[in-house]
């Protein structure tokens, strides 16, 4: 499942203060979370954890060529995407439609 929406639809649904607190930091051009993800070297990324059982993974990346793309999906976690800086072009299938390439890894 897939849930598109911008930065302040997702702060203004949050229901934990703490996430809600790291979300908004990502809008503060100043805050210590982005200068923390634009000063990661790239390739590279950063585990925070934000609470007992939610965590943000911090990266740094050029993004590739489509055709050097693929899907993925997750049976445990959910992905937010959100960019500090640049574009990035996302795309979004059923998962049923999709064909597995690369088995499960847990």
């Amino acid at each position: 499942m897939a849930i598109v929406t911008v930065l302040d639809e997702l702060i203004n649904a949050c229901a934990d203060e703490t996430v809600k607190k790291y979300l908004l930091s990502l809008k503060d051009e100043k805050s210590d979370a982005v200068r923390t993800i634009r000063s990661l070297s790239q390739p590279t990324f950063e585990r925070l954890q934000i609470t007992d059982s939610i965590f943000a993974i911090e990266q740094s990346f050029d993004t590739k060529d489509r055709e050097l793309c693929f899907f993925e999906s997750h049976r445990n976690y959910i992905d937010i995407q959100i960019i500090i800086d640049g574009r990035e072009q996302m795309e979004l299938r059923r998962i049923e439609k999709l064909v597995t390439d690369v088995p499960f890894d847990a």
